[in-house]
């Protein structure tokens, strides 16, 4: 037998992309048995898998090599591989496409588009845009939410920058859409000539045509012809006004229009007469605007009637704009007469058609469904549009859940949802508050006459009250309550109301957080309330009571009131004691009454644990706030601890000494002693803020209350303050012939900042009880002098010494800034 020898060939891409795979074609010549291998020269390169699949690893050359064995027979092919490194390393350009945005090219792609981040800059200010990728990841489209200012912009990506400039918006060509008027006003024609303002980026500027100047003149019969102009920045347009009698169908209109601001933005066009009319219309849906529906006695236009329209031209028609307010009596506009099935409904005569074409209506008070027709007057031709309009939404019916209630009960609360006559869900909000005995009749057999069904203020719940045939109900029976409407009675609604079981206190809370330590000789409360078996605050004082006994060192003051009420808290007092710390109970026993066996039935117990306490032996210490800038006041609060627990009931005076400390924690800015008062465990003092505070320390040192005390001492932490500070007042000091006058803050720290010239005014006055006389000039050689402030400081000499002992007479130097703003003033003394 022959055997076929081995022969094999590669062909294929010979480029990969790095990260892309390309696939080899591999043909051989041997049966079946034969088996092909892949290998790669530089698999740092390339990769080549079984199958002949490359992989591009990095930018290079790979020699990938196939050789077919069959038997002891093989045969080798090879194919050269290029590896193209496509990543971008570059930002190719930068192009303002309009002047919002600006397109970035690289060149190459770009691996991190979910993550990475361009930053744009203009004169070092960021400049917020967003970007948008193209699908091959080697461009972007950057959009900013205003116009660019004119400028130079540095793009950057990763470590990839860029700059554009960008100029102002200017408008450079006018271009006019429009290439056919209407002769006068026959047929409706609107003769309105569309145009475009282009900026130097090919994008509408949208100007109106009121910044036009426009000139018209009838070429064919050698005379002008009228324009008009309006401030619409949507679909912009200026009007002519050819007229039947000097114009004729075919005439030639020359129209020359350029910018006011910038005659060199000019266009020059020729328009012909034609017999234009308003051809094509057709309604579109009716836009209900914000509401759900359609509704009658809606006189604020919020509804319209969305068309399209052409002309015979083929260009888009936006019908003319009512003047003054409504269509009127014929309801009729460029050729077009809209006419109502029902004006009761909907009145055409009343429709408005703003600027940009739209028409808008109002609803009378006759729900119906109306048929709005459009009559063209010129081919006779109509459309037709049905539009309903119902009455207002108003509570139809109701989703209410089951509800159990005890037995014997007349009372019962459900969750409810309304729905309005069409079906949709009324919001909570305006249901709130709402009667329903007013909108349905109430039947079933858990309503009588007596029945009242309301809406809770949230609109969540319904409320019903006074229900029948409860009392007489077993347990797990039902009844209902069947809710009638009174707008359609067609629509009805069902509550169920079953029976549970009678209520009976089943447990209680309790808040002992008043006597969790009680300072010894205090007193505090135990609130308790008791729940029956649906969760509900019992109220009936004759199903149950309070229990309570006491041991250790608290006794309970309010034993009667106690045994009765839900409602009145359990006052306990702390006894005085010896040590620092001691405690003492308080059980509570939850009683209902059982009227089958006439007794009263434990239901639950309860043991509350209070630590009597001696010892207030933490003070801690708080300041109002973290930071305060110098003159400020320091709010500081004390609070009385016994370990972890705060002593609301600590009523003490104790003396403490309040310091304000410098950096070093060691020297003090102010010291003052000052007896503090404790009122529900909690004290308050004041200190300045000085410049060079930078903590407040409590010393206490004695404390006296009811009972026995021991007071430790506590100190606070950090309190930042402000070197820097602001003048508020101005310090004055007298000393022979030199007065000082010193910048100060609110605390009378000198603002060493203050600095300048600053302009003045002395005055000296001699006061001897009765009179005030005014020395000034005696004492000083300029009363308003400019004078010049160093490091907060100046002194002024006078004339000659004032006074400090003057047979009883006292003098008082006043300085004061020239615009009043700061003030100071000493006596001689």
């Amino acid at each position: 037998m022959k055997v076929a020898k081995a022969s094999v060939a590669l062909s294929g891409a010979s480029e990969v992309k790095v990260g892309s795979t390309t696939k080899l074609t591999t043909t051989k010549k041997a049966s079946d048995r034969a088996k092909i291998t892949y290998t790669s020269s530089d698999a740092s390169v390339a990769t080549v898998g079984t199958d002949g699949t490359v992989t591009g690893v990095k930018a290079g050359k790979a020699t990938i090599t196939a050789k077919l064995t069959i038997g002891k027979d093989s045969s080798t092919a090879t194919y050269e591989i290029t590896v193209v490194d496509s990543a971008a390393k570059k930002i190719e350009s930068v192009t303002a496409t309009s002047v919002k945005t600006l397109e970035v090219k690289f060149d190459g792609d770009v691996k991190d588009t979910a993550t990475g981040k361009f930053k744009v800059s203009r004169a070092g200010t960021d400049v917020t845009m967003t970007a948008k990728w193209s699908d091959d990841n080697t461009s972007a489209i950057l959009t900013s939410e205003s116009a660019l200012q004119a400028g130079t912009y540095t793009v950057t990506y990763g470590d990839m920058t860029a700059t554009v400039t960008v100029q102002a918006q200017k408008a450079t060509k006018i271009n006019v859409l429009t290439t056919k008027v209407g002769l006068g006003n026959n047929l409706g024609s609107d003769m309105r000539v569309y145009y475009t303002v282009l900026d130097q980026y090919g994008n509408d500027m949208g100007i109106s045509s009121n910044k036009l100047t426009i000139n018209a003149t009838n070429m064919s019969k050698n005379h002008s012809v009228g324009y008009g102009t309006n401030a619409n920045k949507t679909n912009t347009y200026f009007t002519v006004s050819t007229n039947q009698v000097t114009d004729a169908i075919g005439d030639k209109i020359a129209v020359v229009a350029y910018l006011t601001s910038d005659v060199s933005v000019s266009v020059s066009t020729t328009l012909e007469i034609a017999n234009i009319y308003t051809k094509d219309f057709t309604f579109g849906e009716p836009d209900k605007g914000k509401d759900a529906h359609i509704f009658v006695d809606q006189t604020d236009y919020r509804y319209s009637l969305p068309y399209t329209a052409a002309d015979s031209e083929g260009n888009k028609v936006l019908l003319n704009k009512t003047a003054p307010n409504v269509l009127g009596s014929t309801a009729t506009t460029n050729n077009i007469t809209f006419v109502s099935s029902n004006t009761a409904t909907i009145n055409p005569q009343n429709f408005k058609i703003d600027a940009d074409g739209k028409i808008t209506f109002t609803t009378g008070s006759y729900a119906s469904t109306v048929t709005i027709t459009a009559l063209n007057t010129v081919t006779g031709e109509t459309t037709k549009i049905d539009v309903t309009v119902g009455k207002k939404p108003q509570l139809a019916s109701l989703d209410v859940t089951d509800v159990t209630i005890p037995r014997y009960a007349d009372e019962a609360k459900a969750e409810i949802v309304g729905h309005d006559q069409y079906g949709d869900v009324i919001s909570p909000l305006n249901l709130a508050n709402m009667n329903l005995s007013t909108l349905f009749t109430l039947n079933g057999s858990a309503a009588n006459g007596a029945t009242t069904a309301t809406i809770t203020k949230d609109g969540k719940y319904v409320e019903f009250k006074n229900l029948a045939n409860t009392a007489s109900g077993t347990v797990g029976s039902k009844f209902n309550i069947i809710f009638i409407s009174k707008v359609d009675p067609s629509k009805t609604s069902t509550a169920n109301i079953i029976i549970g079981d009678e209520t009976v206190p089943s447990y209680f809370k309790v808040d002992s957080s008043a006597v969790d330590t009680l300072f010894a000789g205090a007193t505090g409360d135990i609130k308790v309330t008791a729940y029956d078996n649906y969760d509900k605050e019992v109220t009936d004082d004759n199903d149950f009571r309070y229990v309570v006994t006491w041991g250790g060192k608290v006794e309970v003051t309010t034993v009667g009131a106690i045994t009765a009420k839900n409602y009145v808290p359990i006052t306990v007092e702390a006894d005085a004691i010896s040590g620092s710390s001691d405690n003492g109970t308080v059980t509570i026993n939850l009683q209902a009454y059982n009227y089958d066996k006439y007794r009263w039935d434990d239901v639950e117990s309860k043991v509350v644990s209070v630590v009597v306490s001696n010892v207030a032996n933490d003070f801690i210490v708080t300041t109002d706030k973290d930071n305060y800038t110098s003159g400020d006041k320091i709010n500081v609060e004390l609070k009385a601890y016994n370990g972890n627990d705060f002593l609301n009931n600590f009523n003490a005076t104790v003396a403490t000494i309040v310091k304000t400390i410098k950096a070093d924690k060691t020297t003090a800015v102010d010291t003052k002693t000052e007896n503090i008062t404790f009122k529900n465990g909690v004290a308050t003092t004041t200190v300045d803020a000085k410049a060079a505070v930078k903590y407040v320390y409590v010393d206490v040192k004695a404390a006296t209350a009811t009972g026995n005390v021991v007071v430790s001492n506590n100190k606070s932490g950090e309190v930042s303050v402000d070197a820097a500070s602001t003048t508020t007042k101005y310090g004055v000091a007298v000393s022979g012939s030199a007065i000082t006058v010193t910048a100060q803050n609110g605390v009378g720290e000198t603002v060493t900042g203050y600095a300048g010239n600053k302009a003045i005014t002395i005055k000296v006055e001699k006061k001897d009880g009765k009179f005030t006389d005014d020395v000034t000039d005696t004492y000083i050689n300029d009363k308003a002098p400019i004078v010049t402030f160093v490091n907060g400081q100046i002194v002024i000499n006078t004339k000659v010494a004032i006074p400090t002992n003057d047979n009883g007479n006292r003098y008082t130097v006043t300085i004061t800034e020239q615009n009043g703003t700061f003030t100071g003033s000493t006596d001689v003394k």
